[in-house]
């Protein structure tokens, strides 16, 4: 029997009307990158990756010229970044994906031109190994892109695989549903955390209760918990919710560096992100300010007074 899960997640994934939202956020030298659409609010979009610089505010930088597309993206030597674009050929009724790199507002390199996408290629995460491949996620494996566009199962991993990540210290955060693995690049696992799924009071969004993103940094496990409607912390034993969300606001993107921590929220329907409004929040020195967007969801000082407690 095929798991409630495995059924669940197959189509999500490969419905047309809930595309969105896949994609990425990362953090590069302080600039914050990140996969949407644009023009946002527009029923005629197209995927998207939208930049956030501290003197210049979000702007898009890349618009991919496709169709039912979208991008993913993970940190590359260097100060660049990875990316991949993907869309679907309608006429082949199949997906397409390329790799590319790029520094921050440049013009992106083509390493690997366009191929059949059978295994949805950074759909999950992806990372750029030392060896030169590159490892990425799909449910509920793990596996190494091959070159001629196939795919080999890295490691059997002890629960199934929902995401991955490459950390800014190099090291690899692999999800599962409700666990998450610190490791080195060969698999050696470093830290574990487990109970991230906690019951719900009320129902769930679409998609259910899950949590839809997560990064790692200074001993601090941020995690974008989708079917509570907010972000929280995860610091040794002490988790603590540092922005909630109201209906129809749903949290789906964070991304950390040393300094800050960013995080997107966005009004999300089944069935139509025509009217999608963005959140976008950043705490740094324990102060949380709104980056892009209207004021949403609920906060409250208690809130702050607890991560600053959580700090000590």
């Amino acid at each position: 029997m095929i798991p409630v899960l495995a059924l669940f997640l197959v189509f999500v994934l490969s419905h047309p009307a809930l595309a969105h939202p896949t994609g990425s956020m990362v953090v590069i030298d302080g600039t914050v990158l990140w996969s949407y659409v644009c023009p946002v609010g527009s029923p005629s979009h197209q995927a998207c990756i939208m930049s956030w610089e501290e003197e210049a505010g979000v702007s898009p930088w890349l618009v991919s010229s496709f169709p039912a597309s979208d991008w993913m993206m993970t940190p590359a030597p260097n100060g660049k970044v990875y990316l991949i674009e993907r869309y679907f050929d309608q006429a082949r009724q199949s997906h397409k994906v390329r790799l590319l790199i790029a520094s921050v507002g440049a013009t992106p390199e083509e390493l690997i031109p366009w191929f059949d996408d059978a295994h949805r290629f950074g759909e999950g995460g992806f990372a750029a190994m030392e060896d030169g491949r590159f490892l990425f996620a799909r449910y509920p494996n793990l596996y190494i892109l091959n070159e001629d566009g196939s795919a080999t199962v890295w490691q059997k991993w002890s629960t199934p695989v929902m995401g991955l990540r490459k950390n800014q210290d190099g090291s690899l955060l692999i999800r599962g549903e409700s666990e998450a693995w610190l490791t080195t690049d060969d698999g050696t696992i470093l830290k574990r955390w487990s109970g991230l799924l906690q019951k719900l009071t009320s129902e769930p969004p679409f998609m259910g209760n899950r949590v839809f993103d997560a990064d790692y940094v200074n001993d601090s496990l941020w995690i974008a918990y989708w079917g509570k409607r907010r972000f929280e912390v995860i610091r040794g034993s002490t988790r603590t919710v540092v922005k909630s969300f109201k209906e129809p606001w749903l949290p789906h993107a964070v991304a950390v560096d040393s300094k800050s921590a960013f995080m997107l929220a966005s009004t999300i329907s089944p069935g139509d992100d025509s009217g999608i409004r963005p959140n976008l929040w950043r705490i740094k020195d324990d102060s949380l300010e709104l980056l892009w967007g209207e004021h949403s969801g609920s906060d409250s000082d208690s809130i702050l007074d607890d991560l600053k407690h959580s700090d000590q």
